[in-house]
C-alpha cells in the first residue's frame, strides 16, 4: 500500500530541489535551456495536482477562489484573451496559489515536527549550495546577474533575498539574546554563508544586512550600554561590505553610493530617453545583444520607471487599471504567441519587473489588493510568547516592502515555498519549550 505522506513529502522535495537547481545546469548545458520551458511546464502542473490534493483549508480555497474569479473577468470577461492563456498565465501565480496549502499540510498533523526537523535540514544544505554556485559564477563571470546561485542567471536579486531571510530563520531559533557572543559562536556558519551575496552585485544585501542586524538585538539598558561599541563595529562592518562590494563588482565607491546612481538605477535620469531607445528596439530600428550586459540597459526600463509609466498603456485596455490587460501578458514567445498588449508595449514589460508591475499589469489594482489580502490573511497572524516568530514576521514585511520596487520575486514557486514555509513554521510548529531561547531568557 502507498504511504500517501511519503507520495507528498518526495514530490514537494523533487519539486523544490529541481525548481532551485535547474537553472544553473541549464546555463551551461544548452540541450536543458532548450527543455527548460518543458520542464517548467512540467514543475508547475506537478504543483498545481500536489497543491489541490492538499488544499483543506478554508483559508487557501478562498485564496484560490478569489484569484480565479479576478483572473477570468480580467482575461476571459474584459480583455478576450482566450482561455488557453488565462491558464498559461495563472502560472506565474501558482507559487502563491500552492505553495499555502502544500506547507500548511506538511507543518500540521502528527508528522508535523519531523518535517520541520528534515525542511530546516534541507535549508541549511541549500546555503551551501548557494555559496558553492555563487563562488564558481563570480570566478568565471565577475558580479552581475550570473550570480543567480543555484537558480542560475538572472536569479541574483532573488537569491540573496532568500539567503538573508533562510540564515536569520535558522539563527533566530537558536539566539539568545542574553549571550550574544555564545550565539554568535553556535550560529557562526549562518553568518559565514551569507558572503555570497557580496559577489553577486545586489544591492538589496546592505539593506537586509542591517535588518539582520538589528532583528537580533533587544532592546535594553544592557544594549544601550553596548551600543558605544557596538555601533563602531556595526559602521566599521557595513564598510567593509561596501569596499568587498566595490571590489567584486569593479565600480567606483562615490559613483555606486551617491544619491544620483541610486535615483538612476531606480527610475532614469533621463526616463524619456531610455523610453525612445526602447521603443526604437522593439521596432527594429535599434540593435541590440539582449544576452549581453553592456547591451542590455537599452531594453531595460528601470523598476520604479515602469511602475510610473504602466497606466497609460492600461487606460487603453478593456480591462483599464482595476482590471488590467489580462492574464498572460509575461508568457509566450516560446510555445505560444504573445497577446496583442504584450506586443505592443514589449518595450515596457521586458527586463526588471517589480511585482506591483507583474500583478497590476495583468489583473489591475484589484489583483494587488488580492495579492496583499492574500500575503497579510496567511502569514501575518501572531503566536503568543513566541518573540522569534514576530522577528520572523518583521522581516517578512520589509521583504514585501523592498519587493514592490526591486524583483518579481513572488513570480517563480521555489520562492513562494521557502518564504511560506519560512513564515508559517514557527507559527504552526513553535519551538520546544526546552529549545526555545526565550525559555533561557526567563530561567536566567
Amino acid at each position: 500500500m502507498i504511504d500517501k505522506y511519503k507520495l507528498y513529502y518526495r514530490t514537494f522535495l523533487v519539486l523544490f530541489w529541481t525548481g532551485m537547481c535547474y537553472g544553473f545546469f541549464a546555463d551551461d548545458v544548452p540541450a536543458l535551456k532548450t527543455l527548460q520551458s518543458y520542464v517548467m511546464v512540467l514543475e508547475d502542473t506537478a504543483l498545481l495536482l500536489l497543491g489541490l490534493m492538499l488544499l483543506k483549508n478554508r483559508l487557501d480555497k478562498w485564496i484560490i477562489y478569489t484569484f480565479l474569479i479576478i483572473g477570468f473577468i480580467s482575461t476571459i470577461i474584459l480583455n478576450h484573451v482566450g482561455i488557453v492563456m488565462f491558464f498559461n498565465g495563472s502560472r506565474g501565480f501558482f507559487g502563491i496559489l500552492f505553495a499555502i496549502p502544500i506547507i500548511r499540510f506538511f507543518l500540521t498533523g502528527e508528522r508535523a515536527p519531523e518535517f520541520k526537523k528534515k525542511f530546516d535540514h534541507q535549508l541549511k544544505i541549500w546555503l551551501v549550495i548557494q555559496a558553492i554556485c555563487i563562488t564558481i559564477q563570480f570566478l568565471r563571470f565577475g558580479a552581475n546577474d550570473h550570480g543567480g546561485g543555484s537558480m542560475g542567471f538572472g536569479f541574483s536579486g532573488v537569491v540573496s533575498i532568500l539567503i538573508y531571510l533562510t540564515s536569520f530563520y535558522l539563527t533566530i531559533q537558536n539566539w539568545d539574546f542574553n549571550n550574544i557572543g555564545k550565539s554568535f559562536k553556535e550560529n557562526k556558519w549562518n553568518f559565514i554563508l551569507l558572503y555570497p551575496t557580496l559577489l553577486n552585485e545586489t544591492k538589496i544585501s546592505f539593506i537586509l544586512a542591517v535588518v539582520y542586524a538589528i532583528l537580533l538585538c533587544r532592546p535594553s539598558k544592557a544594549l544601550m550600554v553596548k551600543l558605544v561599541y557596538i555601533i563602531p563595529i556595526g559602521i566599521a562592518a557595513l564598510i567593509g561590505m561596501a569596499h568587498l562590494y566595490i571590489k567584486a563588482t569593479g565600480q567606483d565607491f562615490d559613483t555606486v553610493f551617491s544619491s544620483e546612481y541610486i535615483y538612476d538605477y531606480l527610475v532614469g535620469d533621463d526616463l524619456d530617453y531610455y523610453v525612445d531607445i526602447a521603443l526604437m528596439v522593439q521596432d527594429g530600428d535599434f540593435d541590440v545583444d539582449e544576452s549581453n550586459p553592456e547591451d542590455f540597459w537599452a531594453v531595460d526600463i528601470q523598476r520604479v520607471g515602469k511602475l510610473m509609466l504602466m497606466w497609460d498603456p492600461l487606460k487603453k485596455t478593456p480591462g483599464g487599471i482595476w482590471f488590467g490587460a489580462g492574464l498572460g501578458q509575461f508568457r509566450g514567445n516560446t510555445n505560444l504567441n504573445p497577446t496583442k498588449f504584450a506586443t505592443q508595449n514589449k518595450w515596457l514589460l521586458r527586463g526588471s519587473l517589480p511585482w506591483p508591475f507583474t500583478v497590476i499589469i495583468q489583473l489591475g489594482i484589484i489583483g494587488m489588493i488580492w495579492f496583499l489580502w492574500a500575503y497579510f490573511s496567511v502569514f501575518f497572524y501572531k503566536v503568543k510568547g513566541n518573540p522569534q516568530l514576530n522577528r520572523i514576521l518583521i522581516f517578512l514585511a520589509i521583504i514585501l516592502i523592498l519587493d514592490q520596487v526591486y524583483n518579481d520575486a513572488f513570480a517563480f514557486y521555489t520562492f513562494c515555498m521557502m518564504i511560506t514555509y519560512i513564515a508559517l513554521a514557527l507559527n504552526l510548529q513553535p519551538l520546544n519549550k526546552k529549545d526555545d531561547p526565550s525559555a533561557l531568557l526567563q530561567e536566567n
